[in-house]
């Protein structure tokens, strides 16, 4: 189970917990930025673009329609301008927006050109966002990257109902199931994710700085393998820009869309 590394350990994360607002500064120089009024008529679903929020807000819903509000430095369209799937979300506006506009063709070819480490994360991120369960391309993660850096990953053998880490403790780990299966408890008590063969879980607290806002219990005898954050940290950000910065909103997009679930599953 992980344990509490203190304030010294978060300070070697400090560069990277600014590094989308520098990412989105520097993109700020060779993309457009696009300015929607309230009164426009404007449909995020009917263009072929990405956006991250500058200034302003935008209400979202997903399938039960109920609402969540997207505020500055929040991400639109990425998971969807991967898969070319438009209707995952709808839109509703009721503020002027300033919107930094990526073109998907751009996404779809950053993505697909990035490293092995970002290529997996960001297939595992679409998995979550879409909520179809199992994403292609864990064994080019097993094989390309684990394989290729053993010396940098430990293994570690959970039993059923061991603790693999709790709800407010520092992340500092990548997971990725080799055998077995984990299930990651919200902080409402409830499961919001099983986490089975062929799977990651963790790097989303470690790329985006933060203690740990859910709960993982091994759900029988279960075998993981452990990279390092500030190894995972070293490996994103040898990337192209573009693509540390899709990462961020992808994984972003996970977190919203999991509020979202949640409060679905609240009034289940």
């Amino acid at each position: 189970m992980e344990k509490f590394y203190g304030k010294a350990f978060y300070r070697v994360f400090k560069p990277f917990r600014l590094l989308k607002k520098r990412l989105k500064h520097e993109l700020l120089t060779q993309y457009s930025v696009t300015i929607i009024k309230k009164s426009d008529s404007f449909d995020f679903c009917a263009h072929d673009e990405a956006y991250t929020i500058i200034e302003g807000k935008v209400l979202s819903h997903g399938d039960r329609n109920l609402p969540q509000t997207l505020k500055t430095d929040d991400p639109i369209g990425f998971a969807q301008a991967i898969v070319n799937k438009k209707e995952l979300l709808t839109y509703k506006r009721f503020w002027d927006l300033k919107l930094l506009t990526i073109p998907g063709k751009e996404v779809r070819e950053c993505a697909n050109s990035s490293s092995i480490i970002v290529q997996s994360i960001i297939r595992f991120c679409l998995g979550r966002i879409l909520g179809d369960g199992k994403t292609r391309g864990h064994h080019l993660f097993e094989e390309s990257f684990i394989q290729k850096n053993w010396d940098k990953v430990r293994t570690f053998n959970f039993q059923e109902g061991d603790k693999i880490f709790l709800k407010g403790q520092p992340a500092k780990s990548l997971y990725y199931v080799e055998k077995g299966s984990v299930d990651l408890i919200g902080d409402n008590g409830r499961l919001f994710a099983k986490v089975t063969v062929g799977e990651s879980f963790g790097e989303a607290a470690i790329l985006r700085q933060r203690y740990r806002k859910n709960s993982a219990i091994a759900t029988e005898p279960t075998v993981l393998y452990l990279i390092d954050g500030e190894y995972l940290i070293a490996e994103v950000d040898k990337d192209q820009l573009l693509a540390k910065f899709v990462l961020l909103n992808l994984i972003k997009q996970v977190e919203l869309m999991n509020q979202l679930r949640k409060a679905d599953d609240f009034l289940t």
